[in-house]
């Protein structure tokens, strides 16, 4: 199952999560990080599946390249890379082994060759490509830039990284992450409230996800129909209470 957000959302949300200085995770690891995700998004797939069925995908796109704040040299990279329509919800990291030079390696995808930035360059499996002329400055050796990649709607990114980041606050505690009972419970009502809105056949236009067009017709879910967390029914309705030949 693929991811809808990466672990970089989480971060933002939760940035005591990495050590910049020592490039580490002191309170949760990378891959656990990432199971939290699957675990939440698991959640939210369940909830939206009734009404928008099992494929979320939509055309990938990326972020704007975040060079890591460790970097010596002055380049830049800027918007935006290309993304191939294969590309899955992930994050890119280029690694600099000399001035011109840099690893590609995906968070899924893993190792995916080596590139340059004097000519396009390219991840094996063909999921993205560095343009030469998207660089600018000189790089040191040992400098990291971060790509985020998705394809999903930007509306699910953002639930899957508050779910993922309140399941991981009600998870620790700890003095690095101040008031987090409080934090964790505004994100799920946040994310619960949009969910429920998203599944509602009477909710605003501007609630449904982006270009996904719901593959049931709306008079097969009742008005206040909601799900639970664990994606059961709670609605409440009698068996007799919808006809759908109405």
């Amino acid at each position: 199952m693929e991811l809808l957000c990466t672990e970089r959302d989480v971060l933002d949300l939760i940035p005591q999560l990495y050590d910049e200085s020592s490039d580490t995770y002191p309170i949760k690891s990378l891959v656990e990080i990432r199971n939290y995700i699957l675990t939440s998004d698991g959640v939210i797939r369940s909830k939206l599946k009734r009404v928008y069925g099992t494929d979320l995908t939509t055309t990938p796109w990326s972020k704007i390249p975040e060079p890591n704040p460790n970097n010596d040299g002055n380049a830049t990279l800027s918007p935006f890379i290309t993304v191939s329509s294969n590309a899955i919800t992930e994050v890119w990291t280029l690694t600099f082994t000399s001035s011109t030079e840099f690893t590609i390696s995906g968070s899924i995808s893993g190792s995916q060759g080596t590139g340059s930035i004097t000519s396009d360059s390219s991840s094996s499996n063909g999921y993205i490509t560095i343009p030469s002329s998207k660089w600018s400055g000189t790089p040191s050796t040992g400098d990291v830039f971060y790509i985020r990649v998705y394809n999903v709607e930007q509306t699910l990114v953002e639930l899957s990284a508050k779910r993922a980041a309140a399941t991981i606050l009600n998870s620790i505690y700890t003095e690095f992450v101040p008031n987090q009972s409080e934090t964790a419970q505004k994100l799920l009502e946040e994310v619960n409230e949009v969910l429920n809105r998203l599944v509602d056949p009477n909710s605003p236009d501007e609630l449904v996800i982006g270009r996904l067009a719901p593959d049931l017709d709306p008079l097969q879910l009742l008005p206040g129909y909601w799900v639970s967390d664990e994606g059961e029914d709670i609605s409440k309705y009698a068996p007799d209470e919808y006809d759908v030949t109405t």
